[in-house]
């Protein structure tokens, strides 16, 4: 499979599992007594923009530069702008309320951008 997909392939299929993974984690933590997860934050939305990289890995199909670098920045750009909202203020100071599971989330992001861009570098 690695011959076939490639090492950017691959990455995008690592990225997108580690992903759906992150959703099971807790996104946020609120003091020390309670946490959310990933689908109680509705964060399998995002999994919108991992589906353009993943199909065109799956399905053997070119991956076209603008919708692939596109979802993926969308992706990284968004989980960051969302854990950058998660802060809160308490007594006076910014308090990042950001659990694991966020950070596993930017983490696959990143990787689903290394590996479409690495992708598109392999079709060529």
């Amino acid at each position: 499979m690695l011959q076939k997909w490639g090492v950017g392939g691959l990455l995008i299929v690592i990225a997108t599992a580690l992903f759906i993974i992150s959703l099971l984690f807790p996104w946020s933590h609120v003091l020390s007594f309670m946490s959310m997860n990933g689908f109680q934050h509705d964060g399998y939305i995002v999994l919108v923009v991992f589906a353009y990289p993943l199909y065109t890995v799956l399905s053997g199909k070119p991956m076209y530069r603008f919708f692939g670098i596109g979802c993926s920045v969308i992706a990284v750009i968004f989980l960051v702008y969302y854990m950058i909202r998660m802060s809160e203020d308490y007594l006076g100071t910014s308090v990042s309320t950001a659990g694991f599971g966020l950070y596993v989330a930017i983490i696959s992001a990143i990787v689903l951008l290394a590996g479409t861009v690495i992708k598109i570098k392999e079709s060529r």
